[in-house]
């Protein structure tokens, strides 16, 4: 799947975003997805004496995870599964974001199914 946005303001060039999605079900029980995400930003810094204030940055997310899907009952299913994502990031921005910015997260899903 994928999606792009633009976002126009009066008097500002238009700011444009997109990002891609994949899934991949490798049997009834293991998922791996991924996600690219790509902004271009002008409102990172609201303090307007910041020299980045209003300073368009182009920003990357990449994202890849795995879950493991299984049913408890019935009609209620759980899947458990964490991600990590990387991000890239114009140069200016490492004083306010750091240099290598990593995140990761765990999650559990609940699911009732029709």
């Amino acid at each position: 799947m994928g999606r792009f946005s633009g976002k126009t303001r009066a008097g500002a060039p238009t700011r444009t975003a997109w990002l891609g999605e994949i899934n991949w079900d490798l049997n009834a029980h293991n998922t791996l997805f991924g996600r690219i995400e790509n902004v271009n930003n002008d409102e990172l810094f609201l303090v307007h004496d910041d020299p980045l204030h209003g300073q368009p940055c182009r920003g990357t997310k990449f994202k890849l995870g795995y879950a493991y899907r299984f049913r408890i009952v019935s009609k209620v299913q759980v899947a458990l599964g964490g991600s990590g994502a990387l991000f890239a990031k114009p140069a200016a921005l490492g004083a306010a974001y750091g240099k290598n910015q990593i995140g990761a997260a765990v999650f559990a899903r609940i699911t009732v199914m029709d």
